[in-house]
C-alpha cells in the first residue's frame, strides 16, 4: 500500500510583548515664565520602542493637579494657576508618562 500525507502551511502572527518602558527625550528641561502668567509653558517629548498599538500609545499625567495641567495625549504642559515670584519663585512637577500595554509601563519625569 501508497503511504499517505497532507502538508499544511500556516502563517504565525508575533504579538508584541509591553517590554519598553517610555522614554522622555527633554526630562529636567527648565521652563521660564514671566511673574503671574498662567497658559501652556512648554512640553514633555516622550517615546516608546514598542510596535505600534495599545503598547506604544502614551498618555501624561502631573502630581501637581492644582497648579499644572499637562495634555493627556499630547505632553503640553499648562501653569494653570499664577505664580507669585516674592512667595514662589520656582516650583517643580513631576510629569508621568505611561504606555497602554497591560500592565502598563511608565517612566516619571
Amino acid at each position: 500500500s501508497t503511504p499517505l500525507s497532507s502538508e499544511v502551511q500556516f502563517t504565525v502572527l508575533v504579538l508584541d510583548e509591553n517590554d519598553k518602558t517610555p522614554v522622555v527625550g527633554n526630562c529636567n528641561q527648565p521652563f521660564t515664565v514671566a511673574e503671574n502668567f498662567v497658559g501652556e509653558i512648554g512640553s514633555v517629548l516622550a517615546s516608546d520602542d514598542d510596535a505600534d498599538g495599545p503598547n506604544s500609545l502614551l498618555s501624561y499625567s502631573v502630581t501637581d493637579t492644582v497648579n499644572f495641567g499637562v495634555g493627556s495625549d499630547t505632553g503640553v504642559i499648562s501653569l494653570k494657576s499664577p505664580f507669585d515670584y516674592e512667595t514662589t519663585p520656582s516650583s517643580t512637577v513631576t510629569v508621568t508618562v505611561s504606555d497602554s500595554g497591560n500592565p502598563a509601563l511608565s517612566t516619571e519625569c
